[in-house]
């Protein structure tokens, strides 16, 4: 999992087993910016409708930052045609967008890691290149 702030640059980044649910492994990823101290740096933290309502409440208590459940309602429709229509989500194209980044690097892209120590040192070195393109 990568958290991104507000222009989409990675903030923390975090490798977790496939069968960790994605409310437990929001919660690594909350814990593991707080490790490094970013917290403070964090207003708004949006989490999609994969979570209940009720761990989102649970996350952000005693929290310096609000924890907000954001994603999928009803689908928009075009009133001249009455079909269904995309809209982007507001903010969620820089998560995607991030995570595209990453993917870019092609150690990433082939998963030959065996551990998830190895993995996450090698998709922090991604989001550090990340960081290092966008600032040149």
């Amino acid at each position: 999992m990568v958290a991104v702030d507000v222009t989409g640059l990675p903030l923390a980044v975090k490798v977790v087993p496939a069968s960790t649910t994605e409310a437990d492994s929001v919660g690594q990823l909350l814990a593991q910016i707080e490790i490094q101290n970013q917290a403070d740096r964090l207003d708004l933290v949006l989490v999609d409708k994969g979570i209940s309502n009720k761990r989102v409440q649970a996350m952000g208590v005693d929290k310096s930052y609000e924890v907000r459940r954001y994603g999928w309602g009803k689908q928009p429709v075009d009133p001249n045609t009455g079909k269904k229509v995309f809209k982007p989500l507001k903010h969620a194209w820089k998560v995607e967008a991030a995570h595209a980044k990453m993917m870019n690097s092609r150690r990433l892209s082939k998963s030959f890691e065996n551990t998830t120590e190895s993995a996450t040192a090698w998709a922090n070195l991604a989001a550090i290149q990340i960081l290092l393109r966008e600032i040149r």
